[in-house]
């Protein structure tokens, strides 16, 4: 038996390499689909806001057309749970930080995001101030 490296699965289950890698895509999207019904109304009384820098090479996708590059994923955690609230996946660490609230927006949080931490870098710095020149962008509909 060879080890559990995803690209063992093949060989060890008679199928072709495009027929895992769909049924890796349908895991996600059926994933995606359970992760928005279960945080749909989840309320966070506190909240601690991340960024990690991706690096995709090759022909892998990494959700939507992303192909390959440099990627920002900003995640909104629960303090209390640990539970990752929302995220964002984008090309830069603004456009990220800006997915991840809207996600926010659409799960719990209508008008307003719970208290933060963060350590004030890059993209969630920047989307914390726009928000704050432009309320409307975090409103019902804004989305």
């Amino acid at each position: 038996m060879e080890g559990p490296h995803i690209s063992n699965v093949p060989r060890n289950k008679g199928v072709k390499a495009n027929t895992v890698a769909s049924w890796l895509k349908q895991a996600s999207e059926h994933t995606e689909r359970i992760e928005e019904v279960m945080m749909g109304e989840y309320r966070l009384q506190r909240a601690q806001f991340d960024g990690l820098c991706v690096r995709n090479q090759g022909s892998k996708k990494l959700s939507g057309n992303r192909k390959s590059g440099t990627f920002w994923r900003s995640m909104v955690i629960g303090i209390d749970t640990r539970l990752r609230v929302a995220w964002g996946l984008e090309k830069n660490e603004s456009e990220a930080s800006t997915e991840a609230f809207r996600t926010l927006q659409r799960r719990g949080h209508p008008e307003t995001p719970p208290p933060m931490a963060s350590d004030g870098w890059g993209g969630f710095d920047n989307t914390m101030i726009e928000l704050e020149k432009n309320p409307s962008l975090f409103r019902p509909g804004a989305a």
